[in-house]
């Protein structure tokens, strides 16, 4: 068996897991099948962080024959902190299961439950839909940060670059160490890349609107909210999202530890709308409708049994665009109208409701916006 180490610059560990005292351990493994039953594990690698460096390390054991996968799981199991957390990428589907499988085939210890441990394929899941990436795999991920990767293998050419170094390990030493070499590099930057790509973590926070704090400003024609931030940004966000088509819109500029939402103001006449339309009169005369009880005093010819459209409180002033009722009374264009507004003073009046406004707007550019978010990537890295 063999047993490779290797020390590489990724974001530091007490960024990542500031929520956690455990030691994350970032793993990923290399099987020559999809089912334990058919295939065994050839390669592990995993990586832990090197306490005050801001570096971590890479440990690698490559089988060099089926006979040491034994040996390989029990190096593998042996060297993991006993209070560790875990982190892999659809490793609850795939890794875990295929390890536990092989640890019941040499009676050895299984994992505990997968729920135990971190899956950065499902957690990082709304980044496919923000940047509107074509699938989940871990290398588009990647490319969101400007990693590069030198490994060129996908999972059919790895199996059979394993079975052709079993056959010529021992006579064409030249050609096995080319393919050794290319099996590690591979494993070697599916690590490595999973570290960097735990980073993102940041932008879902930050989409879900949980951040540390915020403070808001006024300007003659916008509101800005700015936000400091949980953890810092791997990238830039910088996204401009319409909504609708009376001018306001929504800015967002992210950077590091901060963000910025600019929501532009409009000033028009808007209207409350009272739910229950039915108890209202309409006097077409003065554009206003009145509760029935003070109706029965107009002359019948003069008022008319309310709509939805008519049964309304007309306001004129400034106000900002909420994708849903946050700050109340919420004002719309039309009774049915997806988007309300907030007048500016609601903001002070009900400042308890800024956390959930801010939940909102970005939950509305989540499932509104069909471009992908504007981002401006590091310089293009390698993830050696």
């Amino acid at each position: 068996m063999i047993k490779q180490e290797t020390v590489f610059s990724a974001p530091d560990a007490g960024t990542l897991f500031s929520h956690s005292s455990r030691v994350p351990v970032f793993f990923d493994i290399e099987t020559t099948s999809l089912s334990p039953k058919t295939g065994l594990v050839y390669l592990i690698g995993c990586a832990l962080p090197l306490p005050k460096t801001g570096k971590w390390q890479l440990t690698q054991w490559f089988a060099e024959t089926p006979q040491e996968e034994d040996a390989l799981l029990c190096a593998f199991f042996s060297f993991l902190p006993k209070d560790c957390l875990l982190c892999h990428y659809n490793g609850a589907v795939f890794d875990l299961p295929f390890l536990n499988a092989r640890a019941r085939h040499y009676g050895r210890e299984e994992f505990p439950d997968a729920s135990d441990t971190l899956d950065y394929y499902r957690l990082l899941s709304p980044i496919k839909k923000l940047f509107a990436l074509p699938s989940r795999r871990q290398k588009q991920l990647e490319a969101l940060l400007g990693i590069c990767r030198e490994d060129r293998l996908d999972g059919k050419e790895l199996i059979s670059h394993y079975t052709e170094y079993i056959g010529r390990a021992r006579f064409d030493k030249e050609r096995a160490d080319e393919l050794l070499s290319l099996l590690l590099l591979h494993n070697r930057e599916d690590v490595q890349g999973l570290v960097q790509i735990a980073a993102l973590d940041a932008v879902c926070l930050l989409m879900q609107g949980e951040y540390a704090d915020e403070t808001c400003a006024l300007t003659e024609n916008e509101l800005q909210i700015t936000l400091t931030l949980l953890k810092p940004l791997p990238c830039t966000l910088n996204q401009s999202l319409e909504g609708s088509a009376y001018g306001d819109a929504i800015h967002l500029f992210a950077k590091e530890t901060q963000a910025i939402l600019r929501i532009s103001l409009v000033r028009r006449t808007l209207f409350y709308y009272y739910e229950n339309y039915r108890d209202y009169f309409y006097l077409p005369d003065e554009d206003i409708c009145i509760y029935h009880s003070l109706a029965e005093s107009v002359p019948k010819a003069r008022r008319v049994r309310c709509t939805k459209e008519t049964a309304r409180c007309k306001k004129e002033g400034c106000f900002f665009m909420q994708p849903k009722p946050i700050f109340v009374p919420a004002f719309r264009t039309a009774p049915d109208a997806a988007v309300c507004y907030a007048q500016i003073q609601q903001l002070t009046q009900q400042p308890e409701h800024v956390r959930e406004y801010v939940q909102s707007i970005f939950s509305y550019c989540a499932l509104s916006n069909s471009k992908p978010l504007n981002i401006r990537l590091p310089s293009p890295q390698n993830v050696k």
